[in-house]
Formats: structure tokens, sequence, C-alpha cells
């Protein structure tokens, strides 16, 4: 089992980063921690939002820079110690609780089987009332006994109302403090279904936290359109009360009918999120509650206020629902935006592949053929020359890399041509037709960029150098520059030559570190070749120049530039 442990925070931290979240332990605020999890904000200098899980393997995420580039921080190891110290120290296992040796556990069960039945009564509410949860699931137990859920619903209502009073814009220090006090809530209801489940012969917990359930995701929802959001602890909440909501819908006995009126009103008053899908609750409806939902929903579909996009996702759901495929395929291709690799792919899992090559012929019609990474309106131009060679469509596929890469050369069209021309075998051919198409553009735009880049992908460094010499260069040249600073020393220093002149004019402190940058690299190039003496003597002219300027000068005496007497 998995446990929240002083030497797992080392671990994770080091001795360093261990060391410091030691020191951080007394800046932590607003401590929630729930059965798996915690989350805090720490805050010295700047407020930073963490949050920690030992679930399965001791992670986290925090808001803080070192956090953001892969690092176990200080943060994080101060939260995991300060949910250390509130549990007196001991290990805190992945139920949340400290964590008892096994002997210890045999004792108390051999202990407990030898008290009267008087004893344990006393025992539950003596236990019970060390804790306000404990004492929450012991009172539930006794109103569910006797199917009194009703009386039940209403104190978690009105405690749910109490802690989520919050009025007015809310900034972010107290948008954390709204999501913690969500997560807390969460945790009291997830902790009652997890230790008091219903049983054959009494109502279900989940029925009586249910209404509770659905005030907090409409309160919430209602909060957070009035606050500072940005980390998305609000946001998170209420994924997780749906979550926990369709839980109490599933484990409970709600009534279908009313939970499809619920959940389509949530739904029509809904900014978009959090995301209540229909795969969610299903589960929880008969013949009628799902027939009431479709009903709802298809009356929220055809309301002219309602977005395309939502009309989409809850029409999609139900064909979804009925695994209705050509339904489906309505949906996604009507509309402003057609969702052209959905259909595709869609298709082709269902094996459809003729119709699923109409809508890729369609997609190429559109110009929906992305370089970058695919979504569900772009497909990826690799899988559609895949998926044309898998039809035969050999020369199609090739046409259509030529129709773009002569519109407009890149080095990602450059290397799509040359797999699939390696993988026809005629790579040589398509390299010379790549060349000849990229100095036709070259004319027409007159710049080398493309060119120069092409080249380069091709490790044709004088090819390279030839377009730069011919049509010039706009940015291309400092790639130029670093891929040539070893072959070609001086001539890739001196490609830095017009930047730097852009750059020596201008007064900003920002600029002087790239000035000081390029002189740096420039000084190397020409140091290759034994010309020293040529770049001390910019350097000496450019401190002369710009004298009066002390931030400049103390940048290029950061970078060793010094003038050499």
């Amino acid at each position: 089992m998995n446990s929240l442990t002083a030497d797992s925070l080392l671990e994770a931290a080091g001795d360093t980063i261990f060391d410091r979240g030691v020191e951080y332990v007394p800046y932590v605020f607003g401590l929630r921690s729930s059965a798996k999890s915690a989350m805090a904000t720490i805050g010295v200098r700047q407020v930073y939002t963490c949050h920690l899980d030992w679930a399965d393997e001791l992670t986290g995420s925090c808001t803080c820079p070192f956090n953001a580039k892969g690092y176990f921080c200080k943060h994080l190891t101060a939260l995991g110690l300060a949910v250390l110290n509130a549990s007196g120290g001991a290990p805190v296992n992945e139920d949340g609780a400290r964590s008892i040796s096994e002997t210890a556990q045999v004792q108390i069960v051999s202990w407990l089987a030898e008290l009267s039945r008087e004893r344990l009564v006393e025992l539950v509410h003596e236990l019970a009332s060390l804790s306000d949860v404990g004492l929450l699931i012991l009172e539930m137990r006794a109103a569910v006994s006797v199917g009194d859920t009703t009386s039940a619903e209403q104190p978690y209502i009105e405690d749910a109302k109490a802690r989520l009073a919050f009025r007015g814009y809310l900034d972010y220090r107290r948008s954390s403090d709204v999501a913690y006090e969500i997560e807390a809530i969460l945790d009291e209801y997830e902790t009652i279904l997890d230790s008091a489940p219903g049983r054959n012969d009494e109502a279900s917990p989940a029925d009586v936290l249910r209404p509770a359930l659905e005030y907090v995701l409409k309160r919430a929802r209602t909060i957070s359109e009035s606050a500072d959001d940005s980390n998305g602890g609000i946001g998170d909440a209420l994924s997780r009360a749906v979550g926990l909501h369709a839980r109490a819908c599933a484990e409970g006995t709600p009534d279908p009918k009313k939970l499809a009126h619920w959940l389509v009103s949530y739904r029509r008053t809904s900014p978009g999120w959090p995301e209540t899908p229909l795969s969610l609750y299903v589960d929880a409806f008969d013949e009628i509650g799902l027939s009431t939902y479709r009903q709802g929903i298809e009356k929220y579909a055809a309301d002219p206020e309602t977005s395309e996009f939502d009309r989409r996702t809850v029409l999609l759901e139900l064909a979804d629902h009925d695994h209705d495929l050509d339904r489906a395929v309505e949906i996604l291709g009507t509309g402003e935006y057609i969702y052209y690799r959905e259909i595709v792919l869609r298709l082709r899992e269902a094996n459809r592949l003729s119709e699923s090559m109409v809508w890729l012929d369609r997609a190429v019609a559109a110009g929906k053929i992305t370089l970058k990474e695919p979504s569900s309106f772009w497909l990826g131009i690799d899988e559609v020359v895949d998926w044309l060679h898998s039809a035969g469509r050999q020369e199609d596929a090739l046409d259509l890399i030529h129709a773009l890469f002569a519109a407009r050369p890149s080095v990602s069209l450059f290397g799509s041509l040359i797999r699939y021309a390696d993988r026809l075998g005629v790579d040589q051919t398509e390299r010379a037709w790549a060349r000849e198409s990229v100095e036709a553009y070259a004319d027409r735009e007159g710049n080398g960029d493309a060119a120069i880049e092409i080249a380069l992908a091709d490790d044709d460094i004088e090819q390279a150098w030839m377009a730069h010499g011919r049509w010039g260069s706009r940015h291309a040249w400092r790639k130029l520059a670093e891929a040539s600073a070893s072959e070609k020393p001086r001539e890739a220093a001196d490609l830095y030559r017009p930047y730097l002149n852009q750059l020596l004019p201008q007064a900003n402190t920002q600029v002087y570190p790239e000035v000081a940058n390029v002189l740096r690299r420039m000084r190397d190039g020409y140091a290759a070749v034994g010309a020293e003496k040529e770049i001390d003597s910019l350097i000496a002219e450019i401190r002369d120049t710009y004298r009066r300027r002390p931030a400049l000068m103390r940048a290029l005496d950061a970078a060793g530039l010094r003038s050499v007497k």
C-alpha cells in the first residue's frame, strides 16, 4: 500500500529541495486533505497553489515555475509535511488513515470481539463524537435504516449553503478558498459514500447526499462565473462534483424521470462546463427516464438560442448511446464546422472504408489538411497519405503533397514528401522536384527562407548558402549560421552583423543581453579562423560609441566582451 511519509517526500524532492520545503511548512494555508490527496496555497512573496496525490504514487502539481519544468518542488514538499504534521507525524496511507501494524490490527479485532453490546454502543458514540464526518455517518446510517431520507437531506443542503455563501467578485486568493471549501465538502461526501454503503434492507446514503450534491453543482457554478479561477481550482472541483453526483445517482434510487429533468435543466443553463455527459448517468435511467431525457435534450437542441457546439454535443451523445453511426455522421457533418477527421475515423473504425474515403476527399477539397497536430476538424497530412496509399491511390497521395508543397513549401511538408517518396522508391526524383519547386517559390516571394530551411533539413549546407546568396533571408539566416558554425565559422559569424546593426541603436536594456550574445557568437567564429583582432576592434568600437549606456557596458562585461588594449 502506498503511503505518504517523510521518506517518500525526501525521495521525490531530493535533499536540497526537501530542506527548503521544511522551511516553507509555516506558510501552508488553507490545507484540505482528502483520503488520497491534499491541496493548499503556499505563500511567502508569491502565492502558489499545490495539489499532492499519493493514491498510486506520490505525484503533485504546483503553479510555481520550478514545478512547471517537471520538478518536485519545495512547495509540494511543504504541503506533504504539513499533512504529516496534521496526522501527528504518522504515515498517511492511500485511504487517508494513519498506517497501523498488522499486529495492532489483530489486537484491535480481538479486543472488540470481547466487548458487550452496551460497551460497543458507547464506543461507537465516543469515536463518532471525535469526528464531524464520523458523526455525520452515524446520523445518516440511523436515518436511512428507517427509510427517512427526507429529513436527513436538509442538514446537508443547509451545511453546503452556509459553507458556499460567497458573494461578489472573487479574486485569485478567494477563488482558491472556494475551491478548497468545495473539495472539503466533497471529501466528506465521498467518505460517507465509501464508509456507509446502503444494504438491501436500507435506503442508500447516496439518496441523502444527492440533493446536496445538486445544490453544490449549481451554487459552485454560479460562484465561478464571478471568480478569477485562473488556476482552475473551482473548475476541477466542479468536475469532481459531477463524478460524485453521477456515482450517487448510480448507487442510490433516484426517480429516473426527475433526474432526467434535473440533468436537462442543468445542461440548458450551463455555460459549457462542467461537462455532464449522458454516459455518466445512463445507468441511473430506466426506459421512461431515458425517454424523458431524450425529449428534453431534443427540445434543447432545437432552441435557436442553443449554440451549435452544445447542440452537436448533446445530440451526438444520444446517437452514440443508440450506436447510430449514420446519425452521428449526419450530426458531425452539418453546421458551420464539419468534423471531417472524426467522421473519417468513425467510419474507418466501423470498416466502412469507401464512405470514409468520400469524406476524406471532401476534407481535401475543403482544405482541411494540417501539417500540425490533427484535430476533430483537421486531418493530418501523413495520415491522409497513409489512407490514400492503403486505398491504392498512390498517385493521389503524391499529388496532394505536391500541391501543398508547391503552394507553400516547408520543412514539415518536405519531410512528408521524402518519407512517402522513399516508401515508393522515388526519393531522388522527389528531392529534385522539391528543389525546383522551392526555388520557384523563392523567385515568386523574393525570399530564400524556405529554400534555406529545407536545404538544412536535407543536410545540404552548400545548397543553403547558395539559396541565401541568391534570395537572402528574413529569419532563416540564424539557422544557417548555427548550422555552419563549425564548417564556415567566419561566414557564419558575418551573418549576425546585419542583425547586430539593428539591435545596437535601440536604447533598451532588454535588448542588451542579446547584443552580448550575438557578439560572443561572432567572436567565437572569428577566433576559429585566427581573426580575433577584427572582432576585438569591433567590440572596442561599440564600447566607445555607446559608452554612455552603462547597462550595455555591464552586459558586455558579463559576457567577457572587454576591449583589448
